[in-house]
Parts: structure tokens; C-alpha cells; sequence
């Protein structure tokens, strides 16, 4: 695994190794109708495309657990793969419109004026690399984020086209508490 360390000084991460046991959870709930609930369109066919290379990847884990290693905003670099996701994020109500390339586009931790959890920030002021190395850990922030994070989960299983997808996305957003080594997901 590959952890995003926030450069303290800059406000910027660069990447240093960890390794850690993945383990692998089963979300338990059932996709509508054939698996999947289309809301018109599809989905991000360049991100499905890379589906077996994403699988093997890396991770890449962000200061707010999430894996950029399979993240779509990190990863699409092309105007068309941009809006795909754009267009996805809005359909899983993660944003109320189709935002712009520019918006969607993601080049890591500290890319962004605002760290949507406010923990880069706040991982910043305390001096650490990951939110776990702090002495407040866990802190109401974190809490919040996870809270969060788990209610989006639904919006984005209803707007994924397939188990697949779900399962990218469920690795790039929804492990956080593994990532963020809460305990009894280690």
C-alpha cells in the first residue's frame, strides 16, 4: 500500500510504502433489478475498461482513507473521461450538477484550496502524516467523515451500471475505516 504523506512544510503529499493485510468486506445488500439501477447513460466506460489493471494497482491512500489508486477523478486525464465522471457524480448525488472538467480533475492531496473532510488541514496543524498518528485520533472530524462517506455509499451503489463498478468505487471511497486503521478493520 502507498500512503499520501502530507509534506507538513509545502502542504503537499508525496508517496512513501506501507503495507498492511487487505481485507476484503461484502457490502451484504443486492443491486436492483439484474444488479444494477441505470440512471440513464453510461457510466464511466474508460474506468470499467481498466477494471482487471485496477484490481492488481497499488493503493494509494489519501489523508481521508480514500484510494486515489482507483479513484475516477484521479485518475481520468482525458476531457471525455473528465466529464464521464462528472456526469457520474452527479447521478450519485455527490454533486447537484454536472461540474466542470477543471472541478472534477484531482491530482491529490493538497491539490484543492479545501480538503472536502478537512483533514489535510487539520492533519497539517498537528504535525501528522495520517490521522491515526494523532494523539486526538479519533477525533470528531474523522467521525464525521465516516459518517458521511457511509451515507453516499447508497447514492453511488444506485448509480453504478455494475457489480464491477461498485466494487472500484466501493475500494476507492468506502474502506475508509481500513485505511484509516480504525480499529477492528485492520
Amino acid at each position: 500500500m502507498v500512503l499520501l504523506v502530507v509534506d507538513t512544510q509545502k502542504g503537499c503529499f508525496n508517496e512513501s510504502l506501507y503495507a498492511f493485510e487487505t481485507v476484503k468486506e461484502n457490502i451484504g445488500t443486492s443491486f436492483r433489478e439484474n444488479g444494477y439501477k441505470r440512471r440513464g447513460g453510461r457510466n464511466m466506460k474508460w474506468y470499467l475498461d481498466k477494471y482487471e489493471e485496477l484490481k492488481k494497482v497499488t493503493p494509494i491512500i489519501s489523508v481521508c482513507g480514500d484510494d486515489c489508486a482507483v479513484c475516477p477523478r484521479f485518475l481520468a486525464k482525458t476531457d471525455e473521461e473528465l466529464h464521464e465522471t462528472a456526469v457520474f457524480w452527479q447521478k450519485a448525488g455527490w454533486r447537484d450538477h454536472v461540474v466542470t472538467n477543471e472541478e472534477i480533475r484531482c491530482t491529490g492531496c493538497g491539490c484543492r484550496p479545501n480538503c472536502s473532510f478537512m483533514l489535510l488541514p487539520c492533519t497539517i496543524e498537528h504535525g501528522v502524516t495520517m490521522c491515526h498518528e494523532c494523539g486526538e485520533f479519533q477525533c470528531e472530524k474523522v467521525k464525521k467523515t465516516l459518517s458521511g462517506s457511509n451515507e453516499k455509499m447508497i447514492g453511488c451503489k444506485e448509480a453504478c451500471e455494475s457489480e464491477k463498478e461498485f466494487e472500484l468505487l466501493k475500494r476507492a471511497f468506502y474502506e475508509k475505516e481500513k485505511n484509516m486503521h480504525i480499529q477492528g478493520f485492520e
